[in-house]
């Protein structure tokens, strides 16, 4: 067990918490930023989408790299 004392303790705590909000942040849906993503476009693979968005009729390309969707597969990550 690590114990981290004064100022240290307080930058630890810091760069913990901003690692945490980024890596929150990359499960966000790239284009309504609320959900959670769960469909992956085909071909490229993008898993960058939520249920919600990826249903919508303008999705007709990828969010991330503006691939022609040709298809959307559900993932279960757990």
């Amino acid at each position: 067990m690590f114990v981290f004392l004064g100022r240290r303790a307080d930058s630890v705590k810091e760069k913990l918490l901003s690692e945490n909000r980024a890596l929150k942040a990359q499960w966000k849906c790239l284009r309504c930023h609320r959900n959670d993503v769960c469909i992956a476009f085909l071909p490229c693979g993008h898993l960058v989408s939520c249920e919600a968005c990826s249903t919508d009729p303008s999705a007709r390309k990828c969010f991330s790299c503006d691939a022609a969707v040709k298809a959307r597969i559900k993932a279960f990550i757990a």
